[in-house]
């Protein structure tokens, strides 16, 4: 539980005031993430939220949405403010059936929702190779075959782009980045599918399972080619 001082601990770690006793409270920030605000747990949003800056935005009047509309909430204090903005909101969610972040589903900070990772610098690619992203259910021979100018899938490549950050770089990857082994990765599913929907999918690190293929294709899954000039 969070109650209104910020602090967060167990219902056993309460004292007679039904306050986390301060032998029994926990790090209020410890599910959350610094850099977007946003928490993994509703209660330590809550406690977590009412340590920052942006819990004085209850005495805003201009930050309050609509106050005088009968379903806004008119805040009292910074722990009622910070209970309402670290529910679950519509900028936490996509196609409002899944979740941004996997597990990051509530937040304070001003965006209100979880904030992708810096990028990492991308290698270069082979010479004459540039990527493409194909269209839904389309394999990479198809995606390059109809490039201007003419091209092929040059699968030597597919291995180094078969990583999150080449995905990240090309695809919106709304509700993350993650591994698996299938041979036309790597993918973006752009289905609405809500567990997969708007997820990015790479060949683990240590290598791929499935080799990828330029031939393959999956339902739902817009791929990352490799396209060299064609041969003349």
């Amino acid at each position: 539980m969070a109650d209104s001082g910020g602090s967060v601990c167990a219902w056993e770690g309460t004292n007679t005031s039904g306050c986390c006793a301060p032998d029994a409270a926990l790090q209020p920030c410890a599910s959350c993430d610094q850099a977007s605000e946003c928490c993994t747990e509703y209660e330590f949003c809550v406690a977590c939220c009412q340590r920052g800056e942006r819990a004085a935005g209850w005495r805003d009047a201009s930050k309050l949405p609509a106050r005088l509309e009968k379903h806004a909430a008119v805040w009292t204090d910074a722990f009622d403010f910070c209970r309402s903005v670290c529910r679950t909101n519509s900028k936490s969610t996509v196609h409002e059936n899944a979740y941004t972040h996997a597990l990051q589903h509530h937040c304070f900070g001003a965006v209100a929702h979880p904030s992708a990772d810096a990028p990492k610098p991308l290698p270069p690619l082979p010479l004459g190779v540039r990527l493409l992203t194909s269209a839904e259910g389309e394999s990479c021979d198809e995606a390059c075959g109809k490039a201007v100018p003419a091209a092929a899938c040059f699968p030597d490549a597919l291995p180094l782009v078969n990583t999150c950050e080449w995905l990240l770089a090309s695809f919106p990857c709304e509700a993350g980045c993650g591994e698996g082994a299938a041979a036309h990765l790597p993918a973006y599913n752009a289905g609405s599918v809500a567990e997969a929907s708007t997820k990015c999918v790479a060949a683990p690190a240590a290598g791929a399972a499935v080799a990828s293929t330029c031939a393959a294709k999956g339902p739902n899954a817009r791929r990352l080619c490799p396209c060299r000039a064609a041969a003349v």
